[in-house]
């Protein structure tokens, strides 16, 4: 048994790759960490920011706001 087989080495990576991707979050139909939404019409702007604190799948803490988030928040 020779492990200088490239088939071994594909394996292996195959297997990190699979348990990589088990421990990742999911994030369908939510914006990704960091990146601010986008809509394509202003009624649609209207509603996010009127159901925003109110949406689960908008997570507020995982936008790069940094501190302005938490005292725009505080101040209404």
């Amino acid at each position: 048994m020779a492990f200088d087989d490239p088939a071994y080495y594909l394996m292996a990576t195959s297997a990190i790759a699979a348990v990589t991707i088990y421990f990742l979050p999911e994030s369908a139909r939510r914006h990704l960490p960091g990146s601010m939404p986008s809509v394509d019409l202003d009624k649609a702007a209207q509603e996010l920011v009127a159901t925003q604190d109110d949406n689960a799948m908008l997570d507020m803490d995982t936008l790069p706001f940094g501190t302005s988030y938490g005292a725009a928040k505080a101040s209404h």
